[in-house]
């Protein structure tokens, strides 16, 4: 009796419950569990979204932050590394060829030249910018191009030097392309360093040995045959019998270039004084060879010699 009881009452209370279920609006359609998994997916997929987007962000940002170290790589020179925007440092360099002359520095990109300082013949200071940066030291043979003559006792090179210097030399009106073609113009302090090992700039006896060894007009017979200026209806071209190749290569003085197709001047290694060494000069309107003294600041031209075994 009381299992039948307990029946009822199951039955009473589960057509109550299919009533109620069959008077739902059909507006108000229950979510299913597959809505739900759904919905839960792109949820979690929003969230999965925001936290790769958060990442990502994060990682960029550290990302440039760390960009503020750049690399600087180079060949030939000391001071590669990897450097803060703004850093300064300080670039070396010295052939290992005692026959190599520094010839300047190579920038790339090249519109970072400019952060380049020269210090010295063999050191300059670099700025790093936020860009990588590569810096190449360039060496080029002493006497690159330059042949030599034996005159009298002496081995003397048959061409101008264009050794390049910091400071203390310059191409005529600063154009490179005189360089190239007069060789450089150098004041007397750099001209006396300037002769590669093996060489010296001729003294004054040097060149005394060389105009006995000509003998008369060895001017003329030093200039080139071409590039001379005439002297009036005279030409000024030498006859160069003996390869010395000399050509009109100007002078600079206090800052101002002159004589070039006219005059060839020559540093000696002799002093004067403290302040003035002497030179020698060969002309277009002249056959010899001229002697005196200026001061030690003019720029002239600079051939080297050595001994004859």
């Amino acid at each position: 009796m009381r299992n039948l009881l307990l029946i009822s009452i199951v039955l009473f209370l589960f057509a109550c419950s299919s009533q109620e279920s069959k008077e739902i609006s059909p507006k108000e359609v229950p979510v299913s569990s597959s809505s739900v998994e759904s919905s839960s997916s792109e949820v979690s997929s929003s969230s999965l979204l925001v936290s790769l987007s958060e990442s990502s962000s994060s990682s960029f940002e550290s990302s440039s932050s760390e960009r503020s170290v750049f690399p600087l790589t180079t060949k030939d020179a000391s001071g590669a590394g990897e450097y803060k925007v703004g850093q300064k440092i300080t670039l070396g360099w010295n052939s290992q060829d005692e026959n190599l002359c520094f010839n300047g520095v190579s920038v790339s990109p090249s519109q970072y030249a400019k952060a380049l300082k020269m210090l010295s013949a063999d050191s300059a200071s670099f700025t790093m910018p936020a860009d990588s940066v590569f810096i190449s030291a360039n060496f080029k043979p002493c006497l690159d191009g330059i042949g030599t003559v034996v005159i009298g006792k002496l081995r003397w090179t048959n061409q101008n030097l264009n050794i390049w210097t910091l400071s203390g030399s310059s191409c005529y009106e600063k154009k490179s392309s005189n360089c190239r073609k007069y060789g450089r113009l150098y004041d007397f302090e750099t001209a006396k360093k300037i002769c590669p090992k093996g060489w010296r700039l001729p003294t004054d006896a040097d060149w005394n040995s060389l105009s006995a060894a000509l003998g008369e007009n060895d001017g003329t017979q030093l200039k080139s045959q071409e590039g001379w200026e005439n002297d009036e209806e005279t030409s000024g071209n030498g006859t160069d019998v003996k390869n010395f190749h000399a050509i009109p290569s100007g002078i600079v003085y206090e800052g101002s270039y002159m004589y070039r197709g006219f005059h060839a001047y020559y540093w000696t290694a002799s002093e004067r004084d403290e302040t003035t060494a002497f030179y020698r000069s060969v002309s277009y309107d002249s056959p010899d060879i001229y002697r005196y003294y200026n001061f030690k600041t003019a720029g002239y031209s600079v051939r080297c010699v050595q001994d004859v075994q």
